[in-house]
């Protein structure tokens, strides 16, 4: 009946907004950054993000690049991924999508708040180095380098770092430099000096828990099972 066929097209026409209004939220809630690239490093080819903002926990996926590339170059011959400066409250996520083949992550003085093992998940053993220098970092945990063990090279000073989980660095074997200056619970570096990044890790394990902390996360886990 002419009714019915209304209904239908009425039913049809609301499925379609939803549709719309849903990939209106998707798109709002993802983020787009642009790199200036350079070959000009001793790092390799690098993208120095130019425009990146991450305010939301939940609005962090990046969901396009934007940056004209040099000759022969592409998303996957970066490096090198470089924020200086920006707010970056909250992890990028996706990153890998466009530069699977990272190395070096840089992410200074831009406001970080947190970083866990999910974050890092994607670049498993291609990244080299990160550093996460003059951010607002607190806790560091224990599954944090679970996927990137070979990382050579991490620098989390002048951060106010006052908990880190017992055997977080346990997993970097080969680490050979480790920045820790200037944090609230330890400061002390072992930069390009490998015989010592032990003897630093130690100290900061030892200065590091934060009994409260852990014991909050404890009741956290027990709640959860």
């Amino acid at each position: 009946s002419k009714s019915l066929k209304t209904a239908l097209k009425m039913q049809h026409l609301s499925l379609i907004a939803v549709i719309i209004s849903m990939s209106i939220i998707h798109t709002i809630n993802c983020v787009n950054l642009e790199c200036l690239y350079s070959d000009r490093n001793d790092y390799g080819y690098k993208c120095d993000v130019s425009s990146l903002r991450i305010v939301s926990k939940e609005d962090r996926e990046v969901l396009k690049v934007l940056g004209t590339h040099h000759p022969r170059r592409n998303d996957e011959s970066v490096k090198f991924f470089d924020v200086i400066g920006k707010t970056v409250n909250f992890f990028p996520q996706n990153l890998h999508k466009f530069f699977p083949h990272l190395e070096i992550l840089q992410i200074y003085g831009s406001n970080l708040r947190e970083i866990s093992g999910n974050d890092l998940r994607e670049f498993g053993e291609s990244l080299k180095v990160l550093w996460l220098s003059s951010n607002e970092l607190e806790i560091i945990e224990q599954n944090l380098f679970e996927n990137t063990k070979n990382l050579e090279w991490v620098d989390f000073s002048y951060n106010k770092i006052k908990h880190v989980d017992a055997r977080s660095f346990e997993n970097l074997s080969q680490l050979k430099s480790l920045a820790f200056d200037t944090n609230l619970c330890h400061s002390g570096n072992a930069v390009n000096d490998p015989t010592a990044v032990v003897p630093l890790v130690d100290k900061i394990e030892a200065k590091c828990i934060d009994v409260v902390y852990a014991q909050k996360e404890r009741q956290r886990f027990k709640g959860k099972l």
